[in-house]
């Protein structure tokens, strides 16, 4: 039997397989809208549950007669899955089994098309497949197994996946485009081929799914781009792929990553990277908007770093929307060097820009604000600096004093925020909605007013969400403010899907804000379900985050980890241990069982030493940050203990852990109402043992004098 290459001929080119493309899909009755449905919502009907169609009606041949007896395709599976789990079968043998097999239930039954709708040869198929494509046998290829699937009716999206991983392992690329060629009249012949919706259960036992179609789609398009040898086109990739624009399908750019990343061969990777990034390029001219909600709706900050490198590849030709939106991002993920990166690597392209401008200015107020020995002075320099540099040589507008506004407040100068806007900001520029937004914003944030005292004063139209989620805070956080209150303000500022356009369109954090305000206005909150959106758990684990920096106590947020706790997520664990210590009714007791329940589920995972390093040192900060609160030494024996488990597991702990440890350790030393014990002063004496033998941490020299002069020297 020929393989795709035979079959095509040696000079195979991409426009030939579009132009068959075009053909075997024009011919075809077969509606692909639903084929390009990559949210994969779009479920095939009557696909066959084995168990409950154990008999199929007379048109399958069958009657209902004998009820004891298995249905064929029970058998057959049965059969070919005994004969895979045996390591002396060969791959010939078990094709021919399945061969014969199908053959002789479709003479038996009178029926050609008796396997067309049945789904019960999906998983030992696979399995053939799949061996075929790990073993080197010369009698079969995956491809041939795939192509007698196709004329015996029971191929299915999957298969067309396994071929499609095994020619791309192997840099057949030319074969993957042909194989969607047949993938698509395999389609047209049998739509039940098409899996558009699987369901699955997730450890919860909820239902879940997943689109096997989108792999096929992604493992193509990277295909084609690797053939166009960096000269793609949006167009063609199009038509290749059969995306509908006009019904808003997309080329599905984070799954082809996700195959140039993880699965194709490294001797490609640069070449697809490239391709890759010129393809993204493009498509960010023709559909600014949709590229504007990607950057938006990326909620890792590798997507974005990815994402940001993808299109500044060629640094010609930079919109300043998108760059502005990166820094954005990178500002809400607390990623304020790379903000400032973004306005150094590009000032020269738009150093004049004013909301290049802004986020720079933003950023740099923010810098360090987790950083004990940087000063709320020492950052206001930093933000004036910026302004008299940079900003007002260039005739600063509204949105510039809004930034200033801004810059001021989070770098902890409130007092001189209020003194810039009483003395230096004109009387007109006051008077601007984005100004005034600014302002509103950084008296929610300053925490100094509440709601009541400041309600007189929002807008009726709001254009800031941060402001609309600042304002959301204060009251749901307000005893004295009502449910009724709540719901009226969120309905009337944010959108449902058939509300008026200006309303604003939730995010993350609004989504965590209503998660806890429907728990606290529950009638019983301490029976309230947390509902969260169960197929992704990167949005999953950005509301709990959202929600654990909102919620003002820790009876919301155990409640919260007793359902989400599972399946198990070593981000999630981290997330709920670092905010326990910073909760004003801290639970210590609480905070070491979310890490007995981390070291159970990550034991039973065998997970990594490394793997174990951040949720360590989350212990360890969050001990330093009680100790700094609450001058209590009698804390190190906890931290104490983690030290021995790092060393235990040869983990080597960071070195911003240590600087932590070793500041508060010599605070607490230059404390004259501290006296430490006898194992106290032992745990300090073996740390700072340990730092002298650490050749990659340079400590603070200050530090240690303060230590061994005030701590552990008598007074």
């Amino acid at each position: 039997m020929p393989i795709v290459r035979q079959a095509l001929g040696s000079r195979f080119i991409v426009t030939s397989t579009i132009r068959r493309l075009q053909s075997t899909v024009n011919s075809s009755r077969l509606n692909l809208t639903k084929l390009n449905n990559t949210d994969g919502v779009s479920p095939i009907e009557n696909q066959h549950n084995e168990q409950a169609n154990e008999y199929t009606n007379q048109s399958h041949g069958f009657t209902r007669q004998n009820r004891a007896a298995a249905h064929p395709a029970t058998l057959l599976k049965n059969k070919l899955t005994s004969e895979l789990r045996k390591n002396n079968s060969s791959l010939l043998e078990i094709f021919n089994t399945f061969k014969m097999g199908v053959n002789e239930v479709c003479e038996e039954n009178d029926n050609p098309e008796y396997f067309q709708k049945t789904f019960g040869l999906n998983k030992p198929l696979a399995d053939l497949l799949t061996k075929s494509s790990n073993t080197n046998d010369a009698d079969i290829d995956p491809y041939q197994i795939l192509d007698t699937m196709c004329q015996l009716q029971v191929a299915r999206s999957e298969h067309f996946e396994i071929v499609m991983d095994y020619f791309l392992k192997n840099g057949k690329f030319q074969d993957i485009l042909a194989l969607w060629v047949r993938y698509l009249q395999t389609i047209t012949e049998n739509p039940y081929s098409l899996n558009n919706k699987v369901e699955f259960k997730t450890a919860k036992g909820n239902n879940a799914y997943m689109n096997p179609h989108a792999k096929n789609l992604a493992i193509t398009a990277v295909s084609y781009i690797l053939l166009l040898e960096n000269k793609p086109s949006l167009e063609t990739l199009y038509d290749l792929l059969r995306l509908d624009k006009s019904l808003g399908q997309k080329i599905p750019f984070t799954s082809m990553k996700e195959v140039i990343d993880r699965e194709l061969p490294e001797q490609y990777k640069v070449t697809a990277s490239e391709g890759f990034n010129v393809l993204l390029k493009i498509f960010s001219k023709s559909d600014k908007e949709w590229f504007l909600r990607h950057i938006d709706n990326s909620l890792q900050v590798k997507k974005i770093d990815d994402l940001y490198h993808s299109y500044t590849y060629v640094k010609e030709d930079l919109d300043a929307d998108i760059l502005t939106r990166f820094m954005d991002k990178y500002t809400a993920f607390n990623q304020f060097d790379k903000t400032i990166s973004i306005f150094n690597e590009l000032k020269d392209q738009f150093k004049d820009n004013k909301s290049f401008q802004n986020r720079l200015l933003i950023a740099v107020g923010r810098l360090d604000s987790n950083i004990n020995n940087v000063t709320s002075t020492n950052k206001l320099n930093r933000v004036l600096a910026v302004w008299n540099s940079i900003v007002k040589p260039s005739n600063p507008d509204a949105s510039s004093y809004a930034a200033l506004i801004t810059a001021l407040n989070d770098s902890g100068n409130f007092e001189h925020f209020k003194t810039v806007w009483s003395r230096d900001i004109p009387e007109n520029i006051k008077e601007n909605s984005e100004v005034k937004e600014a302002y509103l914003l950084s008296l929610l944030k300053s925490k100094n007013v509440s709601y009541k005292e400041i309600k007189d004063k929002i807008p009726e139209n709001i254009n800031s969400l941060e402001l609309i989620n600042a304002v959301l805070i204060s009251i749901v956080l307000d005893a004295e403010v009502t449910r009724d209150q709540f719901k009226e303000f969120y309905s009337k500022r944010i959108r449902h899907e058939q509300d008026a356009t200006t309303k604003k369109i939730s995010n993350i954090q609004t989504t965590a804000i209503k998660m806890y305000a429907d728990y606290k206005y529950y009638e019983h909150p301490e029976n309230f379900q947390f509902e969260l959106p169960l197929r992704d758990f990167n949005k999953s684990l950005a509301i709990i985050e959202e929600f654990l920096r909102v919620a003002p106590t820790l009876q919301s947020i155990e409640l919260l980890y007793e359902q989400t706790k599972e399946p198990f997520d070593k981000r999630r664990f981290k997330a709920f241990a670092k905010a326990t210590f910073l909760k004003n009714d801290i639970d210590i007791d609480f905070s070491e069982k979310i890490f007995r329940d981390f070291v159970k589920g990550a034991k039973s995972r065998e997970l990594r030493s490394e793997g174990f390093q951040n949720m360590v040192e989350t212990m360890i900060d969050g001990f330093c940050f009680i100790i700094r609160r609450n001058r209590d030494s009698s804390i190190l024996l906890k931290i104490d203990t983690y030290c021995q488990l790092a060393e235990n597991l040869n983990i080597q702990l960071g070195n911003r852990t240590l600087t932590r440890l070793l500041r508060t350790l010599a605070n607490l030393s230059k404390n004259r109402a501290t006296k430490f014990t006898e194992e106290e002063s032992k745990f300090i004496e073996n740390f700072l043992n340990s730092l002298e033998k650490n050749d990659s941490y340079v400590p603070s020299r200050s530090d240690i004098h303060a230590i061994k002069k005030f701590g552990l020297e008598p007074r």
